[in-house]
């Protein structure tokens, strides 16, 4: 099996996010077949995400293009997950929000060649294994505390449920992120006999777990609620995206994968 460009079941993948995405912008009697679609979509990511794995003998977690596949799985599943279970069950509005990140995040792969790369001393472990899935799973549940929290900023909320959501999922993606990063510790000391080197992924990682601490503190403190505790979150987004995706564009970090040797 050869990889020199997406291949059709990667285009599938694409196409049904797309579509799922839009549809589920329809009216209520027709949302369900956008999260049939992106349910679809989600299917079809994962089993080239199998096929992949199977075809170069790793998981696919080497570049950009191999990372965007699990990542885009993960926040297709958490808004499938915010629409069919929980508070928001049977109701829309959460996964219409999360639903573009997923295929936008499956589209930013279409940047990076898409040929597997030779495996780095990073990858040849199952906790090198276990903070890149928990990274990428982490991610989606921020972009659903996001996602909550600009439907609690700019939405009415007379019952309170997206404050609910917002703070619930909020406080899931710190604890992830923590686990993230002190998985990310444990590999750097394997790795460098360091707990934590100051590259701009780590730098980014550390500003972000601050930030969702200062505002939790505020949330369970100081009872910051409503459109207070959103805006908040919300001003954390742009460090939170460049602490997950800025390795795939700046070279000089030791997350930089696009520079390695692809397999032939």
């Amino acid at each position: 099996m050869t990889f020199a460009s997406p291949q059709p079941l990667w285009w599938l993948a694409l196409g049904l996010m797309l579509l799922g995405t839009v549809s589920l912008w329809l009216p209520r009697t027709w949302w369900w077949a956008g999260a049939v679609m992106l349910a679809a979509g989600t299917v079809a990511d994962a089993t080239f995400i199998v096929l992949r794995a199977v075809g170069v003998g790793r998981p696919p977690v080497m570049g950009t293009f191999e990372n965007t596949l699990v990542a885009a799985g993960a926040i297709a599943l958490v808004a499938l997950a915010c629409a069919l279970a929980g508070p928001f069950a049977g109701r829309p509005q959460l996964a219409r929000l999360l639903a573009p990140w997923a295929f936008s995040t499956l589209a930013y792969g279409l940047f990076f060649r898409s040929q597997p790369m030779a495996l780095e001393a990073s990858g040849r472990s199952l906790l090198g294994y276990a903070h890149a899935f928990v990274g990428w799973l982490d991610l989606a549940v921020l972009l659903a505390a996001t996602s909550a929290a600009l439907a609690t900023a700019v939405a009415k909320d007379s019952d309170g449920l997206w404050d609910e959501a917002h703070a619930r999922l909020l406080g899931i993606g710190f604890a992830l992120l923590t686990v993230t990063m002190a998985t990310g510790a444990l590999l750097s000391l394997l790795l460098f006999s360091e707990w934590f080197r100051w590259q701009v992924v780590e730098s980014f990682a550390a500003a972000a777990w601050i930030a969702y601490a200062l505002v939790l503190h505020a949330r369970l403190m100081f009872g910051w609620r409503g459109r207070r505790l959103a805006l908040a979150t919300l001003a954390v987004l742009p460090v939170v995206i460049a602490a997950f995706w800025i390795w795939s564009v700046y070279p000089d970090t030791y997350h930089y994968f696009e520079r390695a040797v692809a397999m032939r």
